[in-house]
């Protein structure tokens, strides 16, 4: 764990740096940011789109993207709300999930076999993926009909949200996956050069969809997690999940052509966003200007990644 927190110190300096403003900024204008109630409601604002983060930034990486986790997000809540009456909130969550690796499956078939443009595609499935949601709902949002799956994400673990933990936790995994095994190696290479990726040997395919199927599995998990927040799920959530999913990702320096990039990096990315979101909130700035803050954030954090060197990249 000290070894993460140094390398999180140092491995992406113009981000951390950012962060660290952000932070402070925060704390100087709204005393409130710093009180215990904020920062639980802070750790719990984060949690979806570090889980969906996470799912994205193995896909930009391997040099795809994917547009339908906002679509999956809110499907995977409505299925996780709609399964309890017949199923209880336990096969709600694994038929969720499911859902979420079939669209992720599907995702990267188009990708692989019938090399359809990971735009195009992934559009695609979420349209799909969006009228199932409209589908199973009826148009209505599903109010839950459990009250332990209601308290399930916001329960304490060590004082922290079990959401929290749940995010932190495949962020370790995904960290671990792709800085320190072969699979994970692979998709760095693969979004290095498809092409010279191919002709070394590695199968391409394979660590494409296992890229999607990641992302896809991350939002339906992300949309059990804020259905339990709201103790309902609702077919029209996740509009904007993509837009601050990427943001995140090139927030964190990860690079859109793929190859290169670190989940520690995305993980502060999440950090930059939910702190900045929460901090405009407590102060009463609307919702217009925060869209102009974080796309005025981004273009600073990019300028400033150009600016200072590094002595080493991803690869």
């Amino acid at each position: 764990m000290k070894k993460l927190l140094a390398k999180m110190a140092i491995s992406r300096q113009p981000t951390i740096f950012v962060l660290a403003l952000v932070i402070v900024g925060s704390a100087i204008a709204e005393p409130q940011f710093l009180t215990t109630a904020n920062l639980f409601n802070l750790l719990r604002q984060v949690a979806p789109n570090c889980i969906v983060a996470t799912g994205m930034a193995i896909v930009i990486i391997a040099g795809g993207i994917d547009l339908s986790v906002g679509a999956m997000l809110s499907l995977g809540g409505v299925i996780a709300v709609a399964a309890q009456p017949s199923f209880g909130y336990g096969l709600g969550i694994l038929f969720a999930l499911l859902a979420g690796a079939a669209a992720g499956l599907t995702n990267g078939l188009l990708v692989t076999r019938l090399r359809i443009n990971a735009f195009i595609g992934t559009l695609g499935v979420m349209t799909i993926v969006r009228g199932v949601a409209l589908t199973l709902s009826r148009s209505h949002t599903l109010p839950g009909q459990d009250p332990a799956f209601a308290a399930l994400a916001d329960r304490p673990i060590v004082g922290i949200p079990a959401s929290t933990v749940l995010a932190f936790a495949l962020f370790l995994a995904g960290h671990y996956f792709m800085s320190s095994t072969p699979a994970g190696r692979s998709i760095y290479a693969v979004g290095g050069s498809l092409e010279a990726s191919r002709l070394a040997g590695l199968r391409v395919e394979r660590s494409l969809l296992f890229a999607y199927l990641s992302s896809a599995v991350a939002a339906a998990l992300a949309g059990v997690v804020v259905a339990s927040e709201i103790n309902s799920g609702s077919p029209v959530l996740g509009n904007d999940t993509p837009l601050s999913a990427i943001a995140a990702v090139l927030l964190g320096g990860i690079s859109m052509r793929g190859g290169s990039g670190t989940m520690i990096g995305m993980l502060q990315g999440v950090l930059i966003l939910g702190v900045l979101t929460n901090g405009l909130n407590i102060s009463g700035v609307g919702g217009f200007y925060q869209i102009v803050v974080v796309g005025s954030l981004l273009i600073l954090t990019v300028v400033l990644d150009r600016l200072v060197p590094r002595k080493s990249r991803r690869k």
